[in-house]
């Protein structure tokens, strides 16, 4: 992506399913019984349709459905340039503060990482070498990444993924990545809910943003996502 068209990206990771309760059969069969749950599940879906629509954000709800997430530009977000500048700022002062190194956009770590014997799970079932590290609970950092929490185009649509539910505000991370091999072939595929048991049903269980700080190219090392692979219900199998 250039810098003109950074934006969020949302990703769904999977879905949830569950049986058909004794009330829902009843309904089901024309015994109409209403609940508060079901009527305060009714009005807060209506809220949130209505606030896609108010927002302009049509598009890219169709987009979530077909391909399990959307590119949303900045002149829809509101993000300006400024702010970008200053988040990236931050992340580099942090990292530096972590590794004892510092990081600049055009060429990365200035010092060659070494984790030690230090294996992820998904290096250990990739075989390639630890090339990244994350930085945790970025609301503390800055009042600059609480106004990317609370961003009203970006909670609309994860909202919108997760349904007519109540949501929380679960994890707030960057990754700090650069170039090496990587994930191997299987490139990290994974969805965040695995330990949801299988099959999963319609309805999204969780919802991730990413906001894109510096330019997403091939040769960068651009996030990796399957379009339409939400549909599958379960987690990716290699090689499919």
């Amino acid at each position: 992506m250039t810098r003109r068209e950074r934006g969020v990206s949302l990703i769904v990771r999977g879905w949830l399913g569950g049986s058909m309760t004794k009330q829902q059969a009843k309904q089901k069969k024309g015994v109409e019984k209403k609940t508060p749950f079901a009527v305060s599940s009714r009005g807060l879906q209506k809220a949130r349709q209505k606030l896609v629509a108010e927002l302009g954000l049509e598009k890219y709800v169709l987009d979530l459905d077909l391909n399990g997430y959307a590119v949303v530009p900045p002149e829809v977000t509101g993000v300006t340039a400024a702010q970008l500048d200053r988040l990236t700022e931050v992340l580099l002062a942090k990292s530096e503060e972590l590794v004892g190194c510092p990081f600049t956009i055009a060429e990365g770590a200035a010092s060659e990482l070494d984790f030690g014997d230090y294996r992820g799970t998904l290096e250990l079932q990739s075989g390639a070498k630890p090339s990244q590290f994350q930085l945790m609970q970025l609301c503390t950092f800055d009042r600059s990444f609480r106004d990317l929490a609370v961003n009203p185009v970006a909670t609309a649509l994860m909202r919108y993924v997760i349904g007519p539910y109540t949501t929380r505000f679960s994890s707030h991370n960057c990754f700090v990545k650069w170039k090496g091999e990587g994930y191997g072939e299987s490139l990290g595929l994974h969805c965040d809910q695995g330990g949801v048991p299988q099959p999963w049903g319609r309805v999204a269980l969780n919802a991730n943003c990413n906001w894109c700080l510096t330019d997403y190219t091939l040769a960068d090392g651009a996030f990796a996502c399957v379009a339409g692979s939400h549909h599958r219900n379960s987690q990716p199998v290699m090689p499919q």
